[in-house]
C-alpha cells in the first residue's frame, strides 16, 4: 500500500462527500486506503461512511478525543508507506496524491510535504507553508505589529510573504489540512502530541518531523481547495479557547525554558488576555469566528 488517507471528521456530512469523490476521481498511480476517524459526529456522517463507502476502515468514537489524538488513531490503522492528514472539508485536485507521493519516494530525506492549498476563489491560503511561530514572529503576527512595522523581518515571516508561492520551499511547517509525512518519520517523530485539541498539532509535529532529521517541504505542484474552518465555525467560543490554550502549551513546550521569566509571564498574560477579548467580541457578535485549523 502506498498510501493510506486519513480523514479526521466532526459533523463533517456536508463535506464528507466531496473529499473522498475528489480523492477518488482525481489519483490515478498510487494504491491506497482510506481512514476515517470520527470524533461523535451528530450529523449523521458515520452512517452515511458505512453505507457510501464500505471500504473506508471507520473508527467510531463515541467523544470528541480531538485532532491529535484522532490523528494518532489514523496513524495506528495505517498500512501505507505514506500517511496523508485530509481534512474533510478539501478537496484534492488533479494528481495531488500522485504527485506527493513521487514526491516523497523520490527524496527520501523528506519526512513531511504538503500541498499547495487554496480557497475556493483560487487565491493562496497563507498558512500552507508557515515559519515556526516563535515569540518574536508571534508577536508581529497576532500583536499587530507588522502593521506598524511593516519593513521588520519578523513582519511577514510567519507566512513566508516574500517566498513565491509557485515555487518548492523548505519551510517550518505546512497546514494539518494536508500533510503527507512518510510513515518512517512519523514513527521517529512520536505521533502527533495529543496536549493539542484543535489548534497547533500541525506545526508541533512538523518541529518533531525535522528534530527527527528529516526536510519539510511546500510542494506547490500537487493542489489541494479547502473550505476553511468547517470544525470551528462550528463552536466558535470553544474553538477559541482552544486556540489560546494551544499558543500557551506550544510556547511552554518550545520556547519557555529559554525565555526569562519576566517575558514568559508577558506572553503568556498576552495570552490570556487575547483571548478573553476575542471570547467577549464573539459574545456579542463583534466577531463571526476564530479562524480554523493551521
Amino acid at each position: 500500500m502506498d498510501l493510506t488517507v486519513i480523514v479526521v471528521s466532526y459533523n463533517s456530512a456536508d463535506f464528507l462527500p466531496g473529499c473522498l469523490e475528489a480523492v477518488r476521481r482525481h489519483t490515478r498511480r498510487v494504491a491506497y486506503e482510506v481512514v476515517i476517524v470520527d470524533n461523535a459526529s451528530g450529523d449523521g456522517s458515520p452512517e452515511w461512511v458505512r453505507h457510501s463507502w464500505p471500504a473506508a476502515r471507520l473508527i467510531a468514537n463515541p467523544d470528541n478525543r480531538g485532532f491529535a489524538k484522532a490523528v494518532n488513531q489514523g496513524f495506528g490503522a495505517a498500512s501505507g508507506r505514506h500517511l496523508l492528514l485530509l481534512n474533510p472539508d478539501a478537496e484534492i485536485q488533479e494528481e495531488a496524491l500522485d504527485r506527493c507521493v513521487g514526491f516523497l519516494d523520490a527524496h527520501p530525506d523528506v519526512g513531511v510535504v504538503g500541498a499547495r492549498v487554496n480557497n475556493p476563489d483560487g487565491t493562496l491560503q497563507r498558512a500552507c507553508r508557515r515559519s515556526v511561530p516563535t515569540p518574536m514572529v508571534s508577536l508581529f503576527r497576532l500583536g499587530g505589529l507588522g502593521r506598524l512595522f511593516p519593513g521588520h523581518a519578523a513582519a511577514g515571516a510567519y507566512n513566508l510573504e516574500d517566498a513565491d508561492p509557485a515555487r518548492a520551499l523548505d519551510v517550518g511547517a505546512v497546514s494539518g489540512s494536508f500533510l503527507m509525512v512518510r510513515r518512517e518519520a512519523m514513527q521517529r517523530a512520536g505521533g502527533m502530541d495529543e496536549r493539542y485539541f484543535l489548534y497547533a498539532e500541525d506545526i508541533d509535529f512538523c518541529m518533531a518531523v525535522k528534530a527527527a532529521g528529516y526536510r519539510v517541504v511546500y510542494y506547490p505542484e500537487a493542489v489541494v481547495v479547502h473550505h476553511k474552518g468547517a470544525s470551528s465555525r462550528q463552536a466558535s467560543l470553544a474553538a477559541n479557547r482552544e486556540f489560546h490554550r494551544a499558543m500557551a502549551l506550544f510556547h511552554e513546550k518550545h520556547f519557555a525554558a529559554t525565555t526569562p521569566f519576566w517575558a514568559n509571564w508577558a506572553i503568556l498574560g498576552a495570552i490570556a488576555l487575547r483571548g478573553a477579548a476575542l471570547d467577549l467580541a464573539l459574545r456579542l457578535g463583534l466577531a463571526r469566528r476564530v479562524g480554523s485549523k493551521g
